[in-house]
């Protein structure tokens, strides 16, 4: 779903991810607060775009709401840390005591869940009576919530707790992964460990914030800062675990194009490290961080599938 309808349509939230995001940084670091811990910083300051393009910009204002979504993923991560002791006598036992204490025991993320579904609830509820009252003439909101509300809804009603479900994978989704890696370029590797990287990249942003005369820069315009495109593609290579998640065969066999092939169900570990570092594939220098490695190169984001 953010797939289809954030990344196959950037060019809808540009603005909006651009404008939030100003906001946001104004809040949390324009008095000149010191960033420590790094990552809690940026996850507030991520919060809100990501809100914006999820429940939409008026949603995105509501302090409580954001706070839920800055911290959703942290609070969640120490329950699935929970050691699976009872798989030696059988793994259905871990997978039931998991489902009781996300279900029955109180718990931060239970708590966020229900806050999110509070206030999605009367957003939905509004939308599927206008949808009903309008038929054809009904202008769609642009975000996630719209989209996952058009989805599931049948004769304009909806499981309020499936949208919100939905609505958590697509948080956990967006806002860990985004400001973990902005903790990794702008501390780890950028200002850290690589400083002799950081006067191009800087050189580059100050000739597009030269060259433009509007409020906010077009998905072409970033697309010119091809430094930083490298240095980013480069930081993600270095952090393997980034995109190195396991993933389950959901069709009746996968076939890989040397001809192995996993059966359904199976969970599949990508160890992504031996792409990443492999000499012929990076170049000799694969075991350094080189923040132009795919400058002027044909290397388009992709991800994995099945």
């Amino acid at each position: 779903m953010v797939q289809i309808n954030l990344s196959g349509q950037i060019k809808l939230y540009t603005e909006r991810v651009q404008r939030q995001l100003i906001k946001s940084i104004d809040e949390m670091i324009g008095n000149g607060k010191v960033l420590e811990p790094p990552l809690k910083f940026f996850q507030f300051i991520i919060a809100k775009p990501i809100a914006a393009t999820m429940v939409g910009e008026e949603l995105s204002d509501d302090k409580e709401l954001v706070n839920s979504f800055a911290n959703v993923t942290t609070d969640f991560i120490p329950f699935l840390s929970i050691p699976p002791v009872l798989n030696f006598i059988h793994p259905y036992l871990h997978q039931q005591v998991m489902i009781f204490v996300f279900k029955y025991l109180n718990n931060p993320f239970k708590m966020h869940r229900e806050l999110i579904k509070k206030k999605i609830t009367p957003v939905i509820e509004k939308r599927l009576r206008e949808m009903k009252e309008s038929g054809d003439n009904y202008v769609s909101p642009i975000d996630i919530l719209q989209r996952y509300t058009e989805l599931l809804h049948k004769d304009y009603t909806v499981d309020i707790d499936v949208v919100t479900d939905n609505m958590i994978i697509s948080i956990f989704a967006s806002v860990y992964n985004t400001s973990n890696s902005l903790t990794f370029c702008l501390t780890w590797y950028k200002l850290v460990n690589n400083p002799q990287f950081l006067k191009e990249i800087l050189e580059e942003q100050e000739q597009l914030y030269k060259s433009n005369e509007k409020s906010y820069y077009s998905t072409e315009q970033i697309a010119r800062m091809e430094k930083l495109d490298s240095f980013i593609k480069e930081t993600l290579r270095v952090n393997v675990n980034n995109v190195a998640l396991q993933h389950k065969t959901l069709s009746s066999y996968f076939t890989f194009s040397n001809g192995y092939q996993v059966p359904k169900g199976r969970l599949v570990n990508i160890r992504l490290g031996e792409v990443h570092f492999d000499k012929e594939l990076q170049s000799q220098n694969a075991d350094e961080f080189n923040a132009f490695r795919y400058l002027k190169k044909n290397s388009p984001a992709t991800r994995a599938d099945n």
